[in-house]
């Protein structure tokens, strides 16, 4: 698998700007050592030198962090657009186990935490090392025997930092996994507003958040809190070796063995190395929760992805689904399928709720493979033909409203191969019954929709599908349940439009509703995972009792 990160020009050019800043900040207690132990201030262009040396050091400082944050920048960009297309291109057999809102916190979420380490915390992790590698030797340079009474509180410290860092590293990963959960969970709500509202569910949807708020804030309390442990229990020793320090130096001062220069330069990097030491902890911290992102965006990276453009042309002819079986796990939906949908005719497919309808649109979309049987167009198998130009050929209109967020203009032309012109769009938001609702609305077709289409009626947004389905002008037109939600004056309206978009197609109904069937070219009725029935309108009317009593039941009503 590709790398998920890398080291490219701008991390070792960065890496190099850091290292050089650092290495400035440990020349600077140098230079004042000097200056105090010659007892001549700041006279003969040390002071000017210091100056020098804190503005090159800050100019360093600012151009690494930068370089280094915008390597960073670019990587989690391309990692965001990587994981994006790769999960576009993801089964639909596989994004049907996910949650939508857990797929868009990997994309974000995760990899803001990965933008967040190689922004920020790299850059301070690697000033931190030379920082403290650089003033070690330095320390030892000036005196190795005040030296080793600071080393020797060093092991103190790393008892203290790795059990600390391993608990923040099970925390952080588990406050990853329940708030990429509780964040999936919400966006569902969202989108279930209105079943919500129409159920008056508000007080038992809020318990239900509400468990999970609470159980994700005591997740976050314990990381909260190991962090607000950790760096003040590695400050407390690093000043509690300062302290031993100061003292022990100070007696040797007193002693006439150490200058007041060594000294002063000693205390000044045992503060430089405070916040390096004392940020090795937030590093390490930062480095588990980037860990745990990496993890679950890799487990993503590695599914499997479709094929799309292996194969040959569609050819034309009729499309016929031979002796299919078809079953979710252990539950069979289709058993032994036969069927024929002939080129330029309309097939309906009608029957009891649950009995494998749809299934039936998602084998030909080519979502699912049969178990059993096969699928051929003309002479030809279409698992021979090539994916991406398989689906060009076929353009679905469901009662689900697939309205994108975006403008009317933007849901018209999605997924639309084809260039028209504005007087063409308009001929077919006419020919769809939908010219005059677009013209009248203030913005026309830059008119936003709102998120899934919410802001158009129920007949408006079917409409608006046809619409994109004739621009998209496919040899297949799917209807799956079309009029369905629909009330008796909107379903003629969009009947009306299917009938102007079925010439010259071969159209396929998946409908309960009798007006959208009774001039099909043959209908096929589907019960207990069979077909039980195949004829006209009139012919099954005449011979099929399941059938004639679907229909009946629809007239009483």
């Amino acid at each position: 698998m590709k790398r998920l990160v890398h080291i490219d020009g701008s991390n070792v050019l960065a890496s190099a700007i850091i290292i050089a800043s650092s290495l400035i900040g440990i020349l600077i207690p140098l230079v004042l050592k000097q200056a105090i132990d010659q007892q001549s201030g700041f006279a003969n262009g040390t002071g000017i030198a210091l100056l020098g040396l804190f503005l090159f050091q800050a100019v360093l400082v600012t151009a690494g962090d930068y370089l280094m944050a915008r390597s960073g920048e670019h990587q989690v960009n391309a990692i965001r657009q990587r994981l994006m297309n790769h999960l576009l291109y993801t089964p639909k057999t596989f994004l049907d186990r996910q949650k939508s809102g857990d797929l868009a916190s990997h994309i974000m979420n995760d990899t803001n935490i990965i933008r967040t380490f190689f922004t920020t915390n790299v850059a301070s992790f690697l000033a931190g090392v030379v920082t403290i590698i650089g003033s070690l030797i330095a320390l030892f340079l000036l005196d190795w025997r005040l030296s080793l009474v600071l080393i020797f509180c060093f092991p103190l410290i790393l008892l203290v930092t790795i059990p600390i860092s391993s608990l923040s590293e099970r925390f952080s990963k588990q406050l990853q996994e329940d708030t990429g959960e509780t964040t999936g969970l919400v966006s569902e709500l969202f989108r279930k507003i209105s079943l919500i509202k129409a159920s008056a569910a508000e007080s038992t949807t809020a318990e239900v958040t509400n468990r999970k708020f609470a159980a994700l804030y005591k997740v976050a309390l314990k990381t909260d809190l190991i962090e607000a442990v950790a760096s003040p229990l590695v400050l407390l020793f690093l000043f509690g070796s300062v302290a031993v320090v100061f003292a022990y130096g100070g007696q040797r001062v007193a002693a006439g063995t150490l200058t007041v220069g060594t000294l002063m330069s000693f205390l000044i990097y045992l503060f430089q190395l405070l916040n390096p030491i004392g940020g090795l902890s937030s590093f390490f911290a930062s480095l588990a929760k980037m860990k745990g992102a990496t993890k679950q965006i890799q487990a993503l990276l590695a599914t499997t992805q479709e094929i799309l453009d292996v194969g040959s042309t569609p050819p034309t002819g009729d499309l016929l689904l031979s002796n299919v079986t078809f079953g979710y796990g252990n539950t069979i939906v289709l058993d032994n399928i036969t069927m024929e949908f002939k080129e330029h005719k309309k097939t309906a497919i009608v029957g009891p709720s649950g009995g494998g309808k749809t299934t039936i649109v998602g084998l030909i979309e080519r979502f699912y493979q049969p178990q059993s049987g096969n699928i051929k167009l003309g002479n030809q198998l279409v698992s021979d033909i090539s994916l991406r130009r398989w689906r060009e050929n076929i353009a679905v209109v469901d009662q689900n409203n697939d309205v994108m967020s975006g403008t009317i203009r933007e849901n018209l032309l999605f997924g639309v191969k084809q260039d028209y012109s504005q007087n063409q769009i308009y001929q077919v938001l006419n020919d769809v019954g939908l010219f005059k609702d677009v013209t009248e609305m203030p913005q026309g077709l830059e008119t936003y929709v709102g998120e899934d289409g919410g802001l158009l009626s129920g007949g408006q947004r079917q409409r608006l599908q046809i619409a994109r389905a004739y621009l998209r002008d496919p040899n297949f037109i799917i209807f799956d349940e079309a009029t369905a939600n629909l009330d008796a004056d909107t379903e003629f309206q969009v009947t009306s439009s299917l009938n102007k978009l079925l010439t010259n197609k071969t159209a396929i109904l998946i409908a309960h509703r009798l007006s959208t069937i009774t001039d099909a070219d043959e209908i096929y009725f589907l019960e207990n995972h069979h077909i039980t029935g195949r004829g006209t309108h009139q012919e099954l009317m005449a011979s099929h009792e399941a059938y004639r009593r679907f229909v009946e039941e629809q007239i009483i009503q």
